[in-house]
């Protein structure tokens, strides 16, 4: 005996026509969603901060012993990794002193508004990073955005090198780490005890924004 299935209404067709069409255009727009996010750096094994590369691109080892050291700082102090924000403009200054307090200072940048993140670990620097001691969240006057602005736009940043080689590493200093995450892209400059230039002009600015006293000694 044949059992003879039922035809398929018009109106049935024409309804499945349309659901392949919307599942269709559902996976086109998911797949040319444009944003940073799609094509986010590889991170170094030792870190969840730093990109592959990102702080010495001539010598992998000295790339994930820096990625180690600097993570396990913004670790302790609950930072976020900021190499796939596509929402705002982000400056992360990161201050390791051999034998002071470690501080990490951070800027969000959102359309015309900009809040301030800042922490302070009771460690050292060179050494383990402690817990928190202080920190301070707070937004950016309109004067305030204006001047930092001003201030990353004398600096030069996407123009600096990246990083600067040493004669010997590990020597007592302080490693002075900004991290600059916008639309364009992220970048990590690196440079130890510098007395000039763009890095230590930005990262002197955002500390002086926290108007925390008793940070020690600037080196």
């Amino acid at each position: 005996m044949t059992t003879r299935k039922a035809p398929v209404s018009a109106s049935t067709r024409s309804r499945l026509t349309l659901l392949l069409g919307v599942l269709m255009l559902a996976a086109c727009v998911s797949s040319e969603k444009p944003g940073k996010s799609s094509a986010c750096p590889v991170l170094l094994p030792t870190s969840g901060y730093y990109p592959v590369g990102a702080l010495d691109p001539f010598d992998e080892r000295v790339d994930q012993f820096y990625g180690k050291w600097f993570s396990s700082h913004l670790a302790a102090m609950d930072e976020p990794s900021i190499t796939c924000n596509d929402a705002a403009t982000e400056y992360r200054f990161l201050w390791l002193r051999t034998f002071h307090h470690p501080i990490a200072i951070r800027a969000t940048i959102t359309g015309r508004q900009a809040i301030l993140h800042a922490v302070e670990l009771d460690g050292k620097g060179g050494y383990e990073p402690g817990q928190v001691l202080r920190q301070l969240r707070r937004s950016l006057s309109a004067e305030e955005l204006q001047t930092l602005e001003h201030v990353v736009t004398a600096s030069n940043l996407r123009q600096t090198p990246r990083v600067e080689r040493l004669a010997v590493l590990g020597t007592d200093g302080a490693q002075w780490v900004l991290e600059i995450s916008d639309r364009t892209g992220y970048r990590v400059l690196n440079r130890q005890s510098p007395t000039s230039g763009a890095i230590r002009d930005l990262g002197v600015h955002l500390l002086s924004l926290t108007a925390w006293s008793s940070i020690g000694p600037v080196y």
